[in-house]
């Protein structure tokens, strides 16, 4: 009976987490951010995991079969989840591997669309085809 107590409360994290992505992903395709600030790098989730489960980042690493240095790389944001690292996450910590990869893919945007690097590029199809797309 508490089992499906807390499959209910995981259904709907995931929920949340699908909506969130939905949401990132109709800004990027509206070409508008979703956020005013720099989302935040996923190893700094990860690094709050650690803390709250307690859980040494030696034997983490070991349990992910990476480098301990690989590991307080990604905490201090210093490298990036890859979809490998997410799918090992997954395993070891529960959270799906989209979780982390889409915490990613948040960060990695703001920067992009925060960095000035892309400018002079002009629209070559009206803004009704985007919506078009979406019916594809």
């Amino acid at each position: 009976m508490t089992s499906a107590k807390y499959e209910n409360v995981s259904s709907v994290g995931t929920m949340l987490r699908s909506v969130t992505s939905f949401a990132t992903l109709l800004g990027m395709f509206s070409g508008k951010a979703t956020m005013n600030h720099e989302p935040e790098h996923p190893g700094k989730a990860l690094g709050r995991e650690l803390k709250r489960f307690d859980l040494p980042k030696k034997s983490t690493a070991e349990t992910l079969q990476i480098a301990r240095t690989t590991l307080y790389r990604i905490i201090d944001g210093e490298l990036d989840i890859n979809v490998e690292m997410a799918l090992k996450l997954e395993v070891a910590l529960g959270h799906p591997a989209d979780y982390w990869l889409n915490k990613q893919l948040e960060h990695d945007l703001w920067k992009a669309r925060n960095n000035g690097t892309v400018t002079g590029i002009r629209r070559l199809v009206p803004d009704q085809a985007q919506s078009e797309f979406f019916m594809i």
